[in-house]
């Protein structure tokens, strides 16, 4: 900014003020700051705002086709949501996503930087229609976060769907992550849930990429709060630990994974 506003003053023929006094005016004088992106921006939207005039010719095609995708997916999100809730409704609309890696022993002194991590997972299941998230937890000593361990993950959510409210259709939204999501091994789990357990049918639907923000991200603030505070009282050394901070709201309920029941998913990738 100070090089604009030296560019300006020079094309003038004013004197333009050093640096140091420019930044204090800035700083002192004026309620202004720069935003700060709360959520990871879009590749292909940041590429299209930054380029220049000649190079947004050659992506506005796909820019806007790339918007027209999403507004696309946000309005069938909202009409499935919409029709959830109306009364007598046999849909459930959920939303899943893999929270950021929580890795334990943690602090707030400096030591813990230098200790060797054992890195935890939060996989999170929003039930729109009843307003619920479930949050499924382990630690890589358990299991991986690949296809087996989300598998188990929607498995366990689909069993006690089928139990609270049978004969149900089930509407799945997720990102786009191949090795978690899209692969041959999630579809086998489908077809093995919907053969197997009192429901009707199961469909998943994937969000635009880079604009894949959803209700389960709610969940993940709440918990990064609520560890960033406890982090305060003390350190967090075990996942046992971490696992106390999931469940701090009353539409949050936890589960903590076992190694036995990654073990009768693997069937499925055997099949």
């Amino acid at each position: 900014m100070y090089r604009h506003y030296k560019q300006e003053r020079e094309s003038t023929q004013s004197i333009a003020a050093k640096y140091e006094f420019y930044a204090h005016i800035f700083n002192t004088e004026f309620n202004i700051s720069f935003f700060t992106p709360k959520k990871d921006q879009c590749d292909l939207c940041e590429s299209y705002k930054n380029a220049l005039d000649e190079e947004k010719e050659a992506l506005e095609d796909g820019y806007k086709d790339h918007q027209k995708q999403k507004e696309l997916s946000r309005k069938e999100k909202a009409e499935d949501i919409k029709s959830c809730k109306e009364p007598n409704s046999s849909k459930i609309v959920a939303i899943y996503d893999l929270q950021a890696v929580m890795p334990v022993p943690i602090g707030e002194s400096s030591a813990f930087f230098y200790k060797s991590k054992l890195n935890c997972y939060n996989f999170t299941v929003s039930d729109i229609k009843n307003t619920t998230t479930r949050c499924y937890f382990w630690h890589e000593g358990i299991g991986n976060r690949g296809a087996i361990e989300i598998g188990t993950c929607v498995f366990e959510f689909l069993k006690n769907i089928a139990e609270c409210q049978p004969n149900c259709d089930v509407i799945f939204y997720s990102d786009n992550c191949c090795g978690q999501q899209k692969n041959r091994f999630i579809l086998a789990m489908y077809h093995y849930a919907v053969s197997t357990l009192n429901i009707n049918s199961v469909t998943l639907k994937f969000l635009v990429r880079g604009h894949t923000q959803n209700e389960g991200d709610n969940a993940h603030s709440l918990i990064e709060k609520a560890i960033k505070k406890a982090k305060k009282s003390g350190p967090i050394y075990v996942p046992s630990h971490a696992l106390r901070n999931v469940s701090i709201h009353n539409f949050l309920s936890k589960e903590y994974l076992s190694a036995t029941q990654f073990d009768t998913q693997l069937s499925l990738r055997d099949a």
